[in-house]
């Protein structure tokens, strides 16, 4: 799409003369000529940059008020201005004002375009910035109504406001790296670099330089050098991916970097410190592997300040149907897809299955649902293309359908009051598994106050399930 330049003058030659620029270089163009043509073009539309002078003659508002007003309306919106008569206050109160930069007339064509190129550039950037935190934000948080979910997601707060090291571990796929990033976008370093190490990746032979960095072939001393990724991750958060995956003697190196914050890029004598905070992550049981000699006991203490354990999903199906509605409304927004619901068959079929791939296989298989089914075609997602997907379909739904069979048949030989009362206790029974006992959300499922979901479980006798 081609990019609009709103430009800002009272001299309707300067107007002429900074179109004529911007067609040559296939920009579109508007120009207004004081305060009032300006905000009735913004009522229309948002230009993506605009070149605005300062000193309008009969405008109410002159370039800095104009620019004030630019700023409050779009935040990021590139403005560069321009002035014949410019002095160095001027250009520095617009700076202090928002502009991306100051002009003075007159100026060459070529130093116009390669500021507004810039700025355009660094809007762009910026754009992508925070759309990308905004998707970060949302992609990574903790999902769920388990116990486990209700109590990280009130003690988030407080270990992500520390600077303290993090040990998350857990089976494969069950989101240790979305653990990882949710504690980064919830702390103080938000803003900072979030830097993934591969530990399984990393040679032992190039692990000082991936790390610390390393001069330049044939530069001079402290002159040039490549960055590693402790200081890459500088104010922002290191995460070790799988750390047991790291050698016993790089082991080493990582312990003595965390005992002491400071380093040089290899082949360098300049010192750097080390201003990242270091979440690490494993599958395995630290202690167990220290216990073996498999991991040095001094990393592990150093790492282990707040340790985290993610149960398998198995353990914690109360996340199951949160977590596979995230995912659904995550892909669906994504493949430009309405958001299904799942049947309740369907949705008791996710809470029994065991999950062995945990968070990632539940994520695969929405994907593959979304792909395969005729999505626009379904009111709701059925059963049997969950069973189909586990591997499951004919065992699961011959079961359940000689099960309702054989109640139906049994209610249908009932009087009235008798059948419909059988019904009820089957019913809320079926719920009140499906949430696991749990029954604020049964309530809230089924459509009733608890005080009355109580009484009945009470009149028919229903305990526990």
């Amino acid at each position: 799409m081609t990019q609009e330049i709103l430009i800002v003058d009272d001299e309707p030659d300067i107007r002429r003369l900074i179109t004529q620029i911007m067609a040559d270089e296939g920009y579109k163009t508007a120009s207004a000529a004081n305060s009032k043509e300006v905000f009735a073009f913004l009522d229309k539309r948002k230009p993506d940059a605009v070149i605005l002078d300062v000193f309008l003659q009969g405008s109410d508002l002159d370039g800095l008020g104009i620019l004030e007003e630019l700023r409050r309306m779009y935040p990021r919106l590139p403005v560069i201005m321009i002035s014949g008569h410019g002095t160095i206050e001027t250009a520095v109160s617009a700076l202090k004002r928002g502009a991306y930069d100051f002009l003075e007339k007159p100026f060459s064509s070529e130093r116009l375009i390669s500021l507004l190129k810039r700025a355009l550039e660094v809007y762009r950037l910026r754009e992508q910035y925070e759309e990308l935190r905004s998707q970060l934000d949302e992609s990574y948080s903790i999902i769920g109504d388990s116990s486990w979910a209700d109590r990280t997601r009130k003690d988030l707060p407080k270990l992500a406001k520390s600077n303290s090291r993090v040990l998350i571990t857990g089976a494969a796929g069950c989101g240790k790296e979305a653990m990882a990033r949710v504690i980064h976008a919830a702390s103080p370093r938000a803003a900072g670099p979030f830097v993934v190490v591969n530990c399984a990746t990393l040679r032992e032979d190039e692990f000082e330089r991936e790390l610390f960095g390393y001069a330049l072939h044939g530069t001079k001393e402290n002159s040039a050098y490549t960055k590693g990724l402790l200081e890459r991750a500088q104010g922002g958060t290191l995460f070790l991916r799988e750390v047991t995956d790291i050698s016993m003697e790089c082991q080493g190196k990582v312990a003595r970097i965390l005992q002491d914050p400071s380093f040089s890029p290899v082949g360098m004598t300049m010192r750097l410190t080390m201003d990242a905070r270091i979440i690490a992550s494993s599958q395995k049981n630290l202690e167990t592997e220290v216990a073996k000699n498999s991991f040095r006991a001094d990393l592990f203490f150093r790492l282990n300040v707040i340790p985290i354990t993610i149960p398998p999903l198995a353990n914690r199906r109360d996340d199951v149907i949160p977590l596979s509605q995230y995912f659904i409304q995550r892909l669906a927004h994504n493949m430009n897809l309405d958001v299904k619901p799942f049947s309740p068959q369907a949705a008791a079929l996710l809470m029994q299955h065991d999950w062995p791939g945990n968070a990632r296989e539940l994520r695969n298989l929405i994907e593959r649902l979304l792909i395969l089914l005729p999505w626009r075609e379904l009111q709701e997602i059925p059963a049997d293309a969950i069973a189909q997907l586990l591997g499951n379909q004919v065992s699961v739904l011959s079961d359940q359908s000689s099960k309702t069979e054989q109640t139906m048949t049994q209610i249908w030989s009932l009087p009235y009051r008798q059948a419909k009362a059988q019904f009820e206790r089957d019913y809320l029974l079926r719920q009140l598994k499906l949430h696991r006992g749990n029954i604020a959300r049964t309530a809230a499922s089924v459509g009733i106050e608890r005080t009355a979901l109580h009484r009945k479980l009470k009149a028919y006798d229903i305990k526990e399930v």
